[in-house]
């Protein structure tokens, strides 16, 4: 059956399409080259509260990129968009990369942090930094697209976000084609000493629990019986932070949680939020050949997704 919609809705689509049409053409008409988006940039940090009562410390990122794998364009795009703002610096400091390694003295600190943004999010006010000058690109019909952010540390949010279009010159087709070296994602896991010790069921002698890290034989597996997922940390919703934590526990032969070592933890209070977590867990113990119960010293993993 056929379904002719009703001619009023068709105007009225027509009307909102071509309204779209309008603000999304002026929104890309007004940045037309880097410069106009870089001193805009600079004139948003400069008239921020922060820089009424001190000057604000600004870390730039590599521009990430969307729908693609990185090339060699988004980088030379990023150095030149830094160029510009430090051109326009007046009043505010960009931090370069010699200055963060200095800043980053705390061993317990990830040691991709001055790379990450989102670990950046969570650290930023701790590194004596006010700023975070984030960017993405992507390639359209009429260029490339660079969207640009400014996030503020004290505000906690982002205090401006606008696009730019940058026409593709031959230079920058030859750029965009060619796929940049491969990097590793940033190393943003923590690795400070954390142990909990659970105070109305505390561990036994390390010599009367069984490394359980692979299956007993001729027995069974631990299992949980009732382990609930962790709850987000707001700064790491806001960070945008996600991925695994891995800990040591050992589990008595009552299925309680005796002991929590971290192996490897993440940044924004996620670690903390592990911890929690896992000291409510309970378990099904372990058993050896004869189905007697044990107690086992297990790795666990806890995994925050974003959806």
């Amino acid at each position: 059956m056929n379904v002719r919609p009703h001619a009023a809705s068709v105007r009225r689509f027509l009307v909102l399409a071509a309204l779209l049409s309008v603000s999304c053409a002026a929104a890309q008409q007004k940045y037309t080259d880097f410069e106009s988006l870089a001193a805009d940039v600079a004139n948003a940090i400069q008239k921020s509260p922060e820089a009424a009562t001190e000057i604000p410390k600004v870390r730039t990122f590599v521009f990430l990129e969307r729908y693609s794998s990185p090339t060699e364009l988004a980088y030379q795009l990023s150095t030149r968009f830094a160029g510009l703002l430090q051109k326009n610096a007046s009043g505010f400091e960009i931090l370069g990369d010699d200055g963060f390694h200095k800043a980053i003295s705390n061993p317990d600190l990830p040691s991709g942090l001055f790379s990450s943004s989102s670990a950046m999010r969570c650290y930023a006010s701790e590194l004596d930094t006010t700023m975070l000058v984030e960017g993405t690109m992507r390639i359209a019909s009429d260029g490339a697209v660079i969207d640009v952010t400014v996030w503020s540390a004290k505000a906690r949010t982002v205090i401006f976000s606008e696009s730019a279009i940058v026409p593709m010159s031959l230079e920058m087709m030859d750029l965009a084609a060619k796929k940049a070296p491969p990097i590793d994602p940033p190393d943003i896991s923590t690795h400070e000493k954390r142990v909990w010790v659970n105070p109305e069921h505390p561990p036994i002698a390390d010599e009367q629990t069984v490394l359980h890290d692979a299956p007993l034989k001729g027995g069974t597996w631990v299992k949980c019986a009732r382990c609930l997922g962790p709850s987000f940390s707001d700064d790491a919703v806001k960070a945008k932070m996600q991925g695994t934590i891995v800990v040591r526990a050992e589990v008595l032969a009552d299925g309680s949680v005796s002991r929590i070592t971290l192996v490897r933890g993440l940044p924004c209070g996620l670690t903390d939020k592990a911890f929690e977590a896992i000291q409510q867990w309970t378990f099904a113990p372990a058993r050896d050949p004869s189905g007697n119960p044990v107690a086992v010293d297990t790795s666990l993993e806890v995994t925050f997704l974003l959806y």
